[in-house]
């Protein structure tokens, strides 16, 4: 696979690779589990100036989503949370864009989150009652059939 490198981020004690692969998608990858590699011998950033002008990696919204790593998709999620989740949701997850309301049972929403599936799924899973999904559908239907599976 030829990829093309956009950046290198430290996250949670890990260095990982931001690039684009063969199919234009944007992924990421912790560089301690690459094995071995060649140096290509085309001119990639040529390459990428032509070929992937339209697809442009901002690097703030990729590091606005990276505090949880991921294989899954990028996803925008609401959710209800107690008091005493409310910091730790923040601090696990960007301020960047969210909407936070104080709800009349005392709980907290938070909207515009933006993450990706899997790894938001971990955190979320560990959070046990203290943190509910409310959107979008998908996103729900993960953590239900996780827990069904348990």
């Amino acid at each position: 696979m030829t990829i093309l490198p956009q950046g290198i981020i430290l996250s949670e004690y890990y260095f990982y690779i931001l690039f684009y692969n063969d199919h234009h998608e944007i992924r990421i990858y912790r560089l301690d589990r690459i094995q071995e590699y060649t140096i290509s011998e085309k001119n990639l950033v040529k390459e990428r100036e032509q070929d992937y002008s339209s697809r442009k990696l901002e690097d703030n919204l990729i590091r606005k989503k990276f505090h949880l790593i991921s294989q899954g998709n990028a996803v925008t999620l609401t959710l209800e949370c107690t008091k005493q989740s409310l910091e730790p949701l923040l601090a696990r997850f960007p301020i960047h864009g969210k909407k936070i309301q104080l709800l009349e049972n005392g709980h907290y929403l938070i909207k515009n989150i933006e993450t990706y599936t899997m790894g938001a799924k971990i955190w979320l899973l560990s959070q046990g009652e203290k943190v509910k999904v409310i959107e979008p559908e998908s996103m729900v239907r993960i953590i239900q059939d996780s827990l069904k599976k348990a």
